[in-house]
Order: structure tokens, then C-alpha cells, then sequence
């Protein structure tokens, strides 16, 4: 529910600071998926002992990026602040969606995804 306004503001950041391509939209989008995609190939092999403090991180280390891409008028450093933004997003992914599995009936599954 938080990261979909996230997107939002992509279109805004690039309108007023990088020219408004939509080559620059889909770079600094696809800076996100990147770094999400990368940590999926990985995380598999990752051993998390403590699951909630890799999320807390997870969730601090993503406000922390969106943090420092608020003040970054250049685009390849708003580009890897992104990035690492998405490779920390994995980290709140993983175990939302393993507590989600474990916790909710599969036949409400659908539904509590949907939300």
C-alpha cells in the first residue's frame, strides 16, 4: 500500500529534473526492478537467523534510500539510491509474503494478496 505512490513520484521527479523522456522514466524504473530482481536470483542462498531485524533493516535501509533520493538532481545517483532501494525491498518482500502463506487459509489467500 506504500509503494505504489512511490511510482508516482517517479513521473514528477522526472518531469522537473531530468527532462521529462520517457526513456529517463523507464531507466529510473527500471533501476528499481533491477535491484529487486537481482536480490531474488540471491536471496535463496541468503541464511536470515532473524527474520525481523532483516525486515526492520529492510524497511529502514528503503526510507533511508528514498531519503537521500529526495536531495539527488543527478540522475545516476538518484539511479543508484533506486537501486538499492529495490535490493532492500527484497528483504520486506520475502518474509511478508512467507508469513502470508503460513498465516492466511488458502482459500482467503487470493484475497489478502489482493489488498
Amino acid at each position: 500500500l506504500f509503494i505504489a505512490p512511490f511510482f508516482v513520484v517517479y513521473i514528477a521527479t522526472n518531469e522537473r529534473w531530468f527532462g521529462g523522456k520517457p526513456e529517463t522514466l523507464a531507466l529510473i524504473e527500471g533501476g528499481f526492478v533491477a535491484g529487486l530482481f537481482f536480490t531474488s536470483l540471491l536471496i535463496s542462498k541468503i541464511k536470515i537467523k532473524k527474520p525481523g531485524w532483516a525486515f526492520a533493516g529492510a524497511i529502514g535501509g528503503t526510507g533511508l534510500m528514498v531519503f537521500l533520493m529526495a536531495f539527488s538532481k543527478n540522475f545516476w545517483l538518484f539511479f543508484l539510491w533506486n537501486f538499492l532501494a529495490g535490493i532492500a525491498i527484497a528483504f520486506v518482500d520475502l518474509p511478508m509474503m512467507t508469513y502470508m502463506q503460513l498465516a492466511v487459509p488458502d482459500s482467503y489467500r487470493g484475497r489478502v494478496m489482493s489488498i
